[in-house]
């Protein structure tokens, strides 16, 4: 089968066998999506074949989407059972491979670990990426106030659209400088470097940061008062590294539900040809992407 390895670190379309294990259901790929992760997974050597998210044809023929800890870059590809969802009438491929790890992302920092609530106020760093535009709608639904960082007037003017009651362009700056004295309940943290440690700054008393990524790539150094001081709190997440593990498919499930009703948009901003996958990849590593780049077969 065809597949995007990752031999010398960098993405190639090869040939490699099917996979087959045991307690798994085989998945013919139609669709697959992009996240900023995959380049950590590619660039990394760890697997063969990266990609996490997946929507295709199962063993009943079935339409499904399914969230895979690697190989998802394939014409084939094996779940656990409880990480695949049905895929509604009326939901395309392309749609739902956009889904898995970033509104599960999402969905799971705002319930489980900022436990927003209406009302109060939420801050996105990155708001018009993959992870932020499920972010927006899915806060501005609940009733928060929702404030999207992004870097330029145009993904200002996108994150709007979605919902953001206010947006701040900050580009590489300063947050504290963009945001002077604003506190927030929660923040949506993904920048990682000194914008987390400035993140900490603009929590109100009590607030929690829920921090999904580190695209900086950059160390944090941050007074620990900023933290202890107003019982403040940071809590990470990372999609594969779930404490409900079982439940990833009962959650996309739902979220294909909103999709399906057309309560949830699902911001794809580019679809490729499986055989351009080089070049999602180089437009995903620019960062010029609002929502999510699709691959298809």
């Amino acid at each position: 089968m065809r597949a995007i390895v990752t031999e010398d670190g960098k993405p190639s379309i090869g040939e490699r066998p099917e996979p087959r294990r045991e307690g798994t259901v085989r998945i013919a790929v139609k669709a697959m999506g992009l996240n900023r992760g995959n380049l950590r997974q590619v660039a990394s050597r760890l697997v063969d074949i990266a990609g996490w998210d997946v929507a295709g044809i199962d063993e009943q023929g079935q339409r499904v989407v399914a969230l895979v800890p690697e190989g998802g870059f394939a014409e084939a590809v094996c779940a656990e059972p409880e990480n695949i969802a049905p895929i509604p009438d009326g939901v395309s491929f392309e749609t739902a491979a956009a889904l898995p790890v970033a509104a599960l992302t999402a969905l799971r920092c705002i319930r489980d670990q900022a436990q927003l609530l209406p009302g109060q106020r939420l801050l996105i760093t990155g708001a018009a990426g993959g992870v932020g535009t499920f972010a927006i709608q899915m806060a501005a639904e609940i009733g928060a106030r929702v404030v999207g960082v992004v870097g330029d007037a145009q993904k200002a003017a996108y994150a709007t659209q979605l919902g953001a009651h206010e947006t701040v362009v900050a580009g590489r700056g300063s947050l504290l400088e963009a945001l002077a004295e604003r506190r927030f309940e929660a923040i949506l943290e993904s920048v990682g470097g000194t914008w987390l440690a400035q993140a900490m700054k603009l929590l109100a008393p009590g607030g929690v940061i829920a921090l999904f990524g580190n695209s900086s790539s950059e160390p944090t150094t941050f007074e620990a008062r900023d933290l202890f001081g107003n019982s403040r709190r940071i809590h990470g997440f990372f999609v594969f590294s779930t404490p409900a593990p079982r439940t990833i498919g009962h959650d996309l499930a739902a979220i294909l539900d909103r999709v399906a009703a057309g309560k949830l948009r699902v911001p794809v901003d580019r679809v490729y040809p499986f055989d351009e996958a080089v070049s999602a990849f180089a437009q995903l590593k620019a960062r010029d992407v609002r929502g999510k780049i699709v691959l298809t077969l």
